[in-house]
């Protein structure tokens, strides 16, 4: 069981209300707290006084739920996956909360950089792990709650759940939960290129620096395919992505492969959880992916086992496959014929240079018929003709 799952709650009775100490375990949201004004959310504070960044979440009449979901939603194009999993948790977030009549003792995580004159900080949201069936993950002062804006209100419930991401993956601190958020609850996500986002999720942590276990497997979604969040692995091998100027994506080192690629003239279904390297045009296009094994599925003629890299055109054509020494089998004039190595296709799909690793008989674009010899490089017409034949 991780340490951040076990906490030891004291009620202490120093006033009439009793007091949620953090204890070992435990993490918080804080509230700011001035004359004269309602509860500011100390993200919020932060992220005005570090970065200019105002809180926008969408019109006044807004309730407190949808709020909440405005931001996300303008997040789910960056990350659809975090931003997928964010709105999950903020759905039972007040189902998950006890909003009560206490104080909540100081919670040392926060680390701060700045903090308001004049005004105080104080504690609003101790959040834990639940021991048993009956407690609640978070709890939060009502007395400071009840004061605070929607909008305000709307930005701490995104700290806490993006705090739990952060707790999942191990941080111990608050800091870069209050990084992240700054973005999603601005408009300043949207503008994030590829590489902006990568260096955000590394600076908030949330893309490790290096993994020790092959098991780590935090991802970040790139032009459709999920990239491993992790600069580099436990024997050194390093992951970081590449970008082109404009900061687009332009290659990773390891992939999570989505389990259908399509592409123009078919489709390559993945079997494995892992894949390798990923390469993209500078249009997003992708130009290759080595997606580990699958099954590629060509026209309406040919579905065999594939693996290796897998190259694309521009326009999302298939230009050249890359097979293991295993090989594979593509259907050529109603046969099934063995190849390894690398294979040429037409944009139609259909082959046109692969290295035959079994004998076989085959029709020619004269008409004639030929014996082709096992480990032959062939060359076909667009209609699966033998036009050469290089032993």
């Amino acid at each position: 069981m991780s340490i951040f799952s076990k906490l030891v709650i004291a009620f202490t009775l120093l006033s009439t209300a009793p007091v949620y100490a953090g204890g070992f375990g435990a993490h918080g949201g804080e509230s700011v707290l001035c004359k004269n004004q309602s509860p500011l959310f100390y993200d919020a504070f932060e992220a005005k006084a570090l970065r200019g960044f105002d809180v926008n979440l969408g019109p006044a009449n807004l309730t407190l739920e949808e709020k909440v979901k405005f931001a996300l939603d303008r997040y789910a194009p960056r990350d659809p996956e975090r931003s997928a999993q964010y709105q999950l948790w903020a759905n039972t977030f007040l189902s998950e909360a006890d909003i009560g009549d206490f104080d909540v003792v100081p919670i040392d995580d926060a680390k701060h950089v700045v903090l308001p004159e004049g005004c105080e900080v104080k504690q609003l949201i101790n959040q834990r792990a639940p021991q048993i069936p009956t407690d609640k993950r978070y709890l939060i002062s009502k007395t400071i709650w009840d004061q605070m804006t929607t909008d305000q209100q709307a930005v701490a419930i995104l700290h806490e759940i993006i705090y739990r991401d952060a707790i999942s993956l191990g941080l111990v601190d608050s800091t870069g939960s209050r990084l992240l958020n700054s973005y999603i609850f601005s408009e300043a996500v949207a503008q994030l290129t590829d590489k902006d986002y990568w260096n955000l999720l590394k600076t908030s942590q949330f893309i490790a620096q290096k993994a020790f276990s092959e098991d780590y497997r935090p991802t970040v979604r790139f032009n459709g395919i999920l990239v491993y969040g992790v600069e580099t692995l436990y024997d050194d091998a390093v992951l970081s992505p590449q970008f082109y100027r404009d900061g687009r994506i332009a290659h990773a080192d390891k992939t999570q492969p989505p389990r259908v690629i399509q592409f123009v003239g078919g489709t390559l279904e993945t079997i494995g959880e892992d894949g390798g390297e990923v390469n993209f045009s500078e249009t997003g296009a992708m130009q290759s992916i080595s997606p580990g094994a699958g099954f590629l599925h060509l026209k309406n003629q040919v579905t065999e086992t594939a693996s290796g890299l897998v190259e694309f055109d521009e326009q999302g054509h298939l230009v050249r496959l890359f097979m293991d020494r295993y090989g594979g089998s593509l259907k050529i004039q109603a046969q099934d014929v063995y190849f390894e190595g690398q294979a040429y296709f037409f944009p139609s799909g259909a082959i046109k240079v692969g290295f035959i690793t079994e004998k076989v008989t085959l029709q020619r674009v004269d008409g004639k018929f030929i014996k082709i010899k096992a480990r032959s490089e062939v060359e076909f017409d667009e209609r699966g003709l033998v036009v050469s034949v290089h032993h």
